[in-house]
């Protein structure tokens, strides 16, 4: 694959106390993502990229705009334009009142001095924070970055709407148009003049980043610019994020026209957002009655999707317990989670009685203890006066087309064959895989596996070959069924994205082996390729966003034909950002089949440590980077101290992305080969963020600043003193590192390769370079540390 541009397309993510952290990985290219959907939907459907219009001719000069009238008496007021497709990035927001109309166009730089002649006038409005600088300010950052990426003037009809108490807003309504307008624009001076394409390309890169480094500004300092505006702080909220969306969106889609144009320059760095940009919003979708957690995924997605949701109505299961989200956190939606001991199942109306019906039992028992995949035939007879339902059972191996069923408990469709489903859920179940499939087979969970524990390892063991077999799997979510075929694509995909389905652990197995995933909408169904491609014009930044939160289950999908490698490990970690599950136990079991383990076995280990332990053994192929990971418990045992307990952790923790660097997971412990700073004296390191400084400008010293005064000088509970610090390969100026105990002597692994043992004591991360430290901070004199090297070691 090509080289592509790496534009950071989501905030940066905020710790629980606010404050902002830097992203600890590359980001996913919006580029690149648009390569692997392209591809996997050309794979299900007749994939089209999308149309393009004829170009248009623009005047690329700065100069008079067609009308120098300001027409903010002639606005449309917001109900004369809205409907139910109209797509806003985010809420609409006060507008301040400045003047766009009326003036010349000018360059970016120039756009407040156009309209407030003189520097040092402008000036003092600056350093007074007058509500006249907070207009021109807000007026430069949406109008004056806008008209930089067309070339031309817009007029405040465009963007400005008044409200019925004669306020005026800023909406975003009509920024899809201006980009598409953006690109026919850009691309016919792609072709006709080269180097004006270039210079259109310049100076925007140059607008979107000094409008970066204001919202990068406002989210930092305590004197900003709308601080002294008589402003509440909601107006504030919805002000900043309308600046950061719109320069999300216009970031966007300037990197894919340059990744379309083949251009890939290193200029064009990384949209790093603060994440307390994003607060006001996301609060005002809380109190809105969406679910916390799910705003959380938005948010680490990106702006415009965030901002996107804010405008829709949230979706509030009525399912098992008729949960709200109140008890909902930014790191966990506990509408999804049951309770075996009270969990019963619902019915297609709230006042059905019908009873349950229950399999034939004793033939699924058969054809799982001869390991194969029973399947299930509803023959529903229904009259006015009555509805019976009968069921038949037969095996994939019979070569009979059948539907999986992917579904989350919480919706009411949770059960085992000895108990069986409501006779209204089986006549429903039954018209859909007869919809689906000839002769109307499907595999259910609820319906296939049996309670008894042996023969549940079975089911287990076969769960990866029965999605892979089957003929279509069938996704019923009640999230995705409240939508309908006929929504705007960016609504279908959000229902989607925030669904409990894409929120759950057992159905990422359930989506990537399908060899065609369909969704169940309210009045019709969807294939996942129509809904992707439909979402891949990149003028359309919440529809395009949206789409890269398939972008680890395509990868996934693209890469089964091959063997499981360690790119696949880290795919599917990645994947699992996010997800939950009532049972943890099921956790390996779930994500076994897309790495060639053999979930029975694992099925077969009751404790859970030893559970994980297999599986990363039958691995055997681990991402090097894996042990520098911050985020969650690690193992206790020996050889596996390193390794992690759990690959389950919120939305917010960092995707682990690289080039493939590859260690061995060994009984005796992780074979890598790290870069390797010895320190002089052992110590007990107490702290996470620690400074590797260079004492001298001429010599190779370094020191190792690691504690403050009155930090213990024994090491934690359990804990070993710190001799080394490791870090995956040469440091840079900020490292993600571990802290570890080598030992002395030198061990021979079984391929001869001599290493140091080092035992891990945990993940930090390390300031590196030419620093110095605050004299007001009370630290404890630093210890010398050896000059780093690669070493090949034994990690247990």
């Amino acid at each position: 694959m090509r080289a592509l541009p790496a534009a950071f397309v989501g905030p940066i993510q905020s710790d629980e106390t606010g404050r902002d952290s830097l992203p600890r990985c590359r980001p996913i290219s919006i580029g690149f993502l648009l390569d692997i959907l392209a591809r996997h939907c050309a794979s299900l459907v007749d994939f089209t990229p999308p149309s393009q219009s004829d170009p248009m001719t623009f005047d690329t000069s700065f100069g008079q705009p067609t009308s120098l009238q300001s027409d903010q008496d002639d606005l449309l007021e917001v109900t004369e334009t809205q409907d139910i497709h109209t797509i806003l990035i985010c809420k609409d927001a006060l507008w301040l009142g400045a003047k766009h109309d009326g003036y010349s166009l000018a360059s970016f730089d120039n756009y407040k001095l156009r309209r407030e002649p003189g520097v040092a006038r402008l000036d003092l409005h600056r350093k007074q924070n007058s509500p006249l600088y907070a207009a021109l300010q807000q007026s430069h950052h949406t109008f004056g970055l806008l008209e930089t990426m067309l070339d031309r003037h817009i007029p405040e009809r465009r963007l400005l709407r008044r409200l019925h108490d004669g306020k005026v807003v800023i909406t975003t309504q009509e920024v899809p148009g201006l980009l598409r307008e953006c690109q026919d624009h850009i691309r016919s001076l792609r072709k006709t003049n080269p180097d004006a394409f270039k210079q259109w390309s310049q100076r925007a890169r140059h607008a979107l980043e000094s409008t970066r480094q204001f919202i990068l500004w406002e989210s930092h300092e305590a004197d900003r610019t709308f601080s002294k505006v008589e402003l509440n702080s909601q107006d504030v909220g919805r002000i900043l994020h309308t600046i950061a969306a719109i320069t999300e969106a216009s970031w966007s889609f300037l990197d894919c026209e340059l990744h379309e144009a083949g251009v890939v320059s290193d200029n064009l760095t990384g949209l790093q957002l603060p994440g307390n940009i994003n607060e006001a919003c996301r609060h005002e979708m809380a109190e809105d009655g969406w679910c916390p957690f799910a705003a959380s995924q938005l948010h680490g997605y990106s702006t415009c999707a965030l901002g996107f949701a804010s405008t829709c109505k949230p979706f509030v299961r009525k399912g098992v317990d008729h949960r709200d989200h109140s008890q909902c956190t930014h790191k966990m939606c506990c509408s999804n989670n049951i309770d075996p001991a009270t969990y019963s199942n619902l019915h297609v109306t709230e006042d059905c009685t019908c009873k349950s019906v229950v399999p034939p039992v004793e033939q699924i028992k058969h054809a799982l203890s001869r390991k194969e995949i029973p399947i299930i035939r509803i023959h529903a007879m229904t009259t006015p006066d009555d509805e019976r339902v009968t069921m038949t059972c037969s095996t994939a191996s019979s070569g009979t087309s059948y539907v999986a069923i992917s579904h989350v408990w919480a919706d009411g469709l949770g059960s085992t064959a000895e108990k069986g489903l409501p006779t209204c859920q089986l006549i429903r179940l039954a018209e859909s895989a007869h919809q689906l499939v000839d002769g109307g087979f499907l595999w259910l969970d609820a319906l296939c596996v049996p309670e008894e524990k042996e023969l549940r390892k079975l089911a287990i063991g076969l769960m990866g070959q029965t999605y892979r077999k089957a003929t279509k799997v069938f996704v019923i979510d009640s999230g995705i069924r409240s939508c309908s075929v006929n929504a705007s694509t960016e609504e279908r995909l959000l229902r989607v994205v925030v669904s409990g389905w894409m929120q759950r652990l057992w159905t990422l197995q359930e989506a990537v082996l399908a060899s065609e995933l369909i969704f169940q909408f309210s009045d019709g169904l969807l294939t996942l390729g129509n809904l992707l491609r439909l979402g891949t014009d990149w003028t359309q930044p919440v529809a395009i966003q949206l789409c890269c939160a398939f972008g680890d289950i395509c990868m996934l999908m693209s890469t089964l034909s091959r063997p499981p490698s360690s790119l696949r490990l880290q795919g599917v970690i990645n994947a699992l950002r996010g997800r939950s599950t009532s049972k943890i136990s099921d956790e390996t079991l779930a994500i076994s089949s897309l790495l060639g383990v053999d979930s029975y076995a694992l099925a077969s280990i009751d404790s859970l440590t030893e559970r994980m332990k297999m599986f990363l053994l039958q691995v055997r192929e681990i991402p090097s980077k894996m042990p520098f990971l911050v985020d969650g418990p690690r193992l206790t045992g020996p050889g596996f101290r390193w390794a992690p307990a759990t690959f389950l952790c919120s939305g917010e923790a960092s995707r682990m992305v690289g080039d493939g660097d590859v260690a061995l997971c060994t009984p005796e412990g992780l074979l890598a080969r790290y870069y390797c700073f010895t320190l002089e004296t052992p110590v007990a390191l107490h702290e996470d963020n620690v400074i590797l400084s260079k004492i001298t400008l001429s010599g190779p010293d370094l020191v190792l600043y690691y504690a403050d005064v009155n930090d213990p000088v024994e090491p934690a509970s359990g804990d070993e003193l710190c001799n080394a610090i490791v870090l995956q390969t040469e440091p840079s100026f900020d490292n993600l590192a571990m802290a570890v105990s080598m030992e002395e002597g030198l061990m021979r692994d079984s391929n001869g390769v001599v290493r140091r043992r080092c035992s891990y004591i945990k993940a930090i991360q390390v300031k590196f370079g030419m620093l110095g430290v605050r004299s007001d901070v009370p630290l404890r004199e630093p210890v010398d540390v050896e000059e780093g090297r690669f070493v090949d070691v034994c990690l247990t």
